[in-house]
């Protein structure tokens, strides 16, 4: 070890190397609470650079640089602590993250960057619940973030070929903040997720064919209260049922704005769905219910049902100003529309 706290308190270190140790840089451990680590320089350390175990609460990490250790850059099992604007690079683990969460609860982080991990840039474990996460993230392998616990709170930049994964089956993700991606933005892969935007948005790059939040084979998805922009599709859904879209504006897609694909069994209501190629896009979807849809000035279509899409409901839709037309069933049977402005 570089330093060992073992049940200590109250200290404050600064400006302090704690590199090339067999095991971390620095470890705090048996209730080690309300230090202040500052300016710490961790690299290349057999373990972690930084590692905080369980009941070492209230402590602050802040402009720390950490890279090349060989597993997390910081490793969090306590409570309560504030990680602000410390920067890790580096991190050879393929399994968890540069920073790595578990059973952690009621932290906060905010700033730095995150770059060059095997796998996560954050792994928040299913037990680690109500920890608002704040971090600009480059260049991870798997993703940029994998969340697991609940009611946790992120928001940042993300630059990988995933953003965030949500992966807590009966567990709510909030968005913290805006936040922008180059890849796909929101991965769902557990049952019965809820993803709630909390009024904030999430905003791809124009680029490539990525989506806002992908769904492929998982069901019982939330998805609620805000705004999805600027990717391949809004929202993909495939091989999956009973999903609810609430309160959503899916807008700016280059391709749909919300595609259903095999998916059946869902309700989408008070969504937007503006200025994409196509609005709404059902493909081989059944027993779905569109209530109070704006799906208006889309390149081709405001709503598209394709391919045995059956037995759908359609009410109080505004489909205005699409390229083509505003509704279009092809090939799609035994549906209802009702209260429609075209």
């Amino acid at each position: 070890y570089g330093i060992w706290f073992d049940s200590s308190s109250n200290n404050i270190l600064t400006n302090i190397t704690a590199n090339s140790n067999d095991y971390y840089g620095i470890y705090l451990s048996s209730s080690s609470n309300n230090n202040q680590l500052t300016n710490i320089t961790a690299n290349s350390n057999m373990m972690e650079g930084i590692y905080l175990s369980s009941s070492s609460d209230n402590n602050q990490l802040r402009s720390n640089t950490i890279n090349s250790n060989g597993k997390a850059g910081i490793y969090l099992s306590g409570s309560n602590n504030t990680l602000t604007d410390n920067n890790i690079w580096n991190c050879t683990s393929t399994i968890y993250g540069c920073l790595h969460l578990s059973n952690a609860d009621n932290n906060t982080v905010s700033g730095g960057t995150i770059n060059l991990s095997q796998a996560y840039g954050v792994y928040a474990d299913s037990g680690s619940d109500n920890n608002n996460i704040s971090v600009n993230v480059y260049q991870s392998t798997r993703a940029d973030a994998y969340v697991a616990g609940s009611d946790n709170r992120i928001n940042g930049t993300f630059h990988s070929g995933v953003g965030i994964e949500m992966a807590g089956a009966n567990k709510i993700l909030y968005l913290h903040g805006d936040s922008s991606f180059t890849g796909y933005g929101i991965n769902v892969t557990a049952n019965s997720v809820t993803l709630d935007f909390a009024g904030y948005s999430i905003t791809g790059d124009d680029s490539g064919e990525d989506y806002g939040v992908y769904v492929s084979g998982y069901n019982d998805t939330t998805i609620k209260n805000g705004g999805i922009y600027d990717f391949y599709e809004g929202i993909y859904l495939e091989n999956n049922e009973n999903n609810n879209i609430t309160n959503i504006t899916a807008d700016s897609s280059s391709d749909d704005g919300i595609y259903l694909k095999s998916s059946s069994n869902n309700t989408l209501q008070s969504i937007k769905a503006n200025e994409n190629y196509i609005g709404i896009y059902l493909d081989s979807s059944s027993n779905n219910t569109l209530q109070d849809i704006t799906a208006d000035s889309n390149g081709v279509l405001g709503i598209y049902l394709d391919s045995s899409s059956n037995n759908n409901t359609l009410t109080n839709i505004t489909a205005d100003s699409n390229g083509v037309l505003g509704i279009y069933l092809s090939s799609s049977s035994n549906n209802t529309l009702i209260d429609l402005s075209l």
